[in-house]
């Protein structure tokens, strides 16, 4: 009788271990999809990303930047170019009243009879550059 009783033990142990490690395995599969799924969608996103290209860690290209504020009432944005991961050329900031509205061009503006500078509106970006 005590033989009977250690081999429904043993058997029972074998299967509870079998069980865990089924349960293990599918949950691996699963998370080991989840990362090869999230790995090609970080590559993407390291490759292309921000409006832009990267080669070899160093931007590139046409980029469109958000402004570091941005928000649905601040919409403003930055048309640029880089090489060699440095700014190089004109840099376009851009600008949107609602969300109606296309994007403008942030320089002056004739409004009722007054000009009104309001690329002022960047200014807080080169002050954090040069500090």
């Amino acid at each position: 009788m005590k033989n009977f009783g250690m081999k429904n033990k043993q058997l029972m142990t074998a299967n509870i271990k079998m069980v865990k490690k089924l349960v293990i395995g599918i949950h691996y599969i699963k998370e080991n999809k989840c990362k090869k799924i999230l790995f090609k969608v970080f590559q993407i996103f390291k490759t292309v990303s921000g409006g832009g290209m990267y080669e070899g860690g160093n931007k590139f290209g046409k980029w469109i930047e958000l402004d570091q504020r941005f928000y649905h009432e601040n919409q403003v944005i930055y048309n640029c170019e880089y090489k060699n991961g440095q700014k190089f050329g004109r840099w376009n900031t851009k600008y949107m009243i609602t969300s109606s509205d296309a994007f403008l061009l942030m320089q002056k503006i004739f409004l009722k009879n007054a000009f009104i500078n309001i690329q002022v509106v960047a200014d807080h970006i080169a002050k954090e550059v040069i500090v």
